[in-house]
């Protein structure tokens, strides 16, 4: 083969190979930074703190994020994947697409950073993208400032408590309770080393007042004392529950959110002081709660509720019941138990230890008071009784709940809760809802017939939104608000009980023809069993309600007070704790 043919040959192969198509590189771009917080925007893990990013490409492309940083620290390698995900992939259309992987071709998607931004401070992105057919794409954010809100530095953990108002009432200073679970290993001091604040996007967090009740820690029973290798020092990862109270500000069918932070090395900011507070006199158990509008009055004897006066009424008036001396007005559970006579928590008595002397367990502080009750009914042939009050700053009104459990198959003739009890002539009339909730009322007293006998006034549905007494000429009133009741009978055949029960109003007469008339009361309350029966041991009756002061209007607006405050307690807030705590 000569030269020239050769030549021919060399430069054909030259042209082709000039003429051979070349793979376009593609380029990719990070931008529009968007800082997210809690329950804010778009994404996976919402709940969690975010900072958002769009990456575009020249073309689009199937692939992978491989790493990802912030500030030049790597946050996410592909090679070393944390348990938890440290970044997520987002469509155009913010959805989905599976952890940093991009599965259909596309040009444009969101990348999120899962980051504790801090306000004021500025943050650089930048992200690796290898492409299925394994071209590398380096992608970098020009620098951005973060707005106000972000996290706090010093914590290194924190649940979202979100809250939402259902009622299409606003609140102010609404009280909220959560158990919130936090891993032990996490906390210190639980009251020092938290912090509570409400989160808005773009605006200092708030202090947010709070009051911890109380921390339950996990026990270990026989079965797990007896694992291999056991040893109770090495559970520090078992969550404890936190109990804590907090006043919330909502708008009508609106949401807050909250952050409780925990876990800090240091001692925690000073805490919120709130709009109001409890003013406490005198001694545990027998204090005198001033709640704002309304004060409480407790009996030292027993712990239950004595009195009650308001800012709104007659002044100086004190409702309550006196007979040879001051007794409870909220006078039970109780149990009617033959050959025994009757047997109230009412006659507990706190201070004379023995064997039908409860226990009384108190937290007590600015926001918040609760007092937990247990021990047997006087009276009751061995039955156990729990009984709970909570009081709140501002509130006029507290929670309670009972819980009477038979240990013993029980002759009965009676067993009743939610009773309220005042001297005769301090409440004139009482008043209840309907099965629609309108309410009614009738007289229990008049102040110009003062020995007028009224009798039974009402019997009313053990499940009624609300029940109670008021005083027309004062202008106050007090009331149940039902907010929940269980009833369960056990025995070996399941047998179905009928307990007729009912709440009913009274206006007795009894004591007025006595050498002691101011002995005589008007009184309501609820039996769950008013005939001779045995309550089969195990049997349980169960009620929360919340004791609710109110002001009592004039003409058409004479229950708007009662009735918005009912509406309230009995549609309370939806309250979620993110992020929950998943078993391994």
């Amino acid at each position: 083969m000569n030269t020239t043919k050769l030549l021919r040959i060399g430069l054909l192969l030259l042209l082709a190979f000039i003429c051979l198509p070349v793979l376009a590189e593609i380029t990719g771009s990070l931008a529009k930074v968007e800082f997210l917080g809690p329950n804010e925007g778009f994404g996976v893990l919402t709940e969690r703190f975010r900072i958002s990013s769009e990456l575009t490409f020249s073309k689009a492309v199937t692939g992978q994020v491989t790493t990802a940083s912030i500030n030049n620290e790597v946050i996410f390698d592909v090679a070393k994947k944390a348990p938890f995900s440290q970044i997520e992939t987002l469509s155009a259309q913010k959805t989905h697409l599976g952890g940093e992987k991009i599965t259909e071709p596309a040009s444009h998607v969101y990348v999120q950073f899962y980051a504790g931004w801090q306000q004021s401070h500025t943050y650089t992105l930048a992200v690796t993208f290898r492409t299925i057919d394994g071209q590398t794409i380096v992608a970098q954010s020009q620098p951005a400032v973060a707005p106000a809100g972000g996290a706090i530095a010093a914590y290194p953990a924190f649940s979202v408590i979100t809250v939402k108002e259902r009622s299409g009432l606003a609140r102010q200073n609404w009280p909220v309770t959560v158990g919130v679970p936090m891993r032990c290993g996490e906390v210190k001091d639980p009251r020092n080393f938290i912090y509570l604040v409400r989160y808005d996007l773009g605006a200092k967090n708030e202090p947010v007042p709070f009051h911890l009740f109380d921390v339950v820690q996990p026990e270990d029973g026989r079965e797990i004392q007896q694992l291999p290798g056991y040893d109770a020092g090495t559970l520090k990862n078992v969550p404890r529950l936190f109990q804590i109270g907090f006043p919330a500000d909502l708008p009508a069918n609106g949401t807050a959110t909250y952050l409780l932070y925990y876990g800090s090395e240091t001692e925690s900011p000073s805490h919120a002081v709130g709009r109001t507070a409890l003013a406490y006199r005198g001694e545990n158990p027998g204090l005198t709660l001033d709640a704002g509008r309304v004060t409480f009055g407790l009996n030292p004897k027993t712990g239950s509720l004595m009195n009650f006066a308001t800012d709104f009424s007659r002044k100086g008036q004190l409702y309550s019941f006196v007979q040879a001396g001051p007794l409870d007005i909220h006078y039970n559970p109780d149990i009617w138990a033959p050959p025994l006579s009757w047997g109230h928590t009412c006659d507990w008595d706190l201070g004379k230890p023995g064997p039908y002397t409860p226990s009384i367990n108190i937290s007590q502080g600015p926001y918040a008071y609760r007092s937990f009750r247990r021990g047997l009914m006087p009276r009751g042939n061995e039955t156990m009784v729990d009984f709970t009050y909570t009081f709140f700053a501002g509130m006029p009104f507290f929670y309670t709940s009972s819980r009477m459990e038979f240990t013993l198959n029980t002759l009965v003739n009676a067993v009743r809760n939610s009773e309220l009890v005042f001297s005769r002539g301090q409440m004139t009339h009482g008043v209840w809802a309907d099965a629609q909730g309108k309410p009614h009322e009738a007289r229990l007293y008049d102040p110009n017939d003062p020995k007028h006998v009224f009798g039974r006034v009402a019997e009313v549905s053990p499940d009624t939104q609300f029940v109670g007494m008021f005083n027309e000429l004062d202008g106050a009133g007090i009331c149940l608000v039902n907010l929940g009741r269980y009833v369960e009978s056990y025995s070996p055949a399941a047998d179905p009980v009928n307990y007729l029960s009912k709440y009913y109003i009274s206006d007795l007469g009894m004591w007025l023809d006595s050498d002691v008339p101011n002995y005589a009361f008007v009184y309501m309350t609820r039996p769950e069993v008013y005939y001779q029966t045995v309550m089969p041991k195990g049997s349980v009756f169960e009620e929360r309600n919340a004791v609710l002061v109110f002001e009592v209007g004039a003409g058409k607006h004479r229950y708007d007070d009662l009735l918005n405050w009912v509406k309230r307690l009995r549609t309370p807030p939806a309250v979620t704790i993110a992020p929950a705590r998943e078993p391994a």
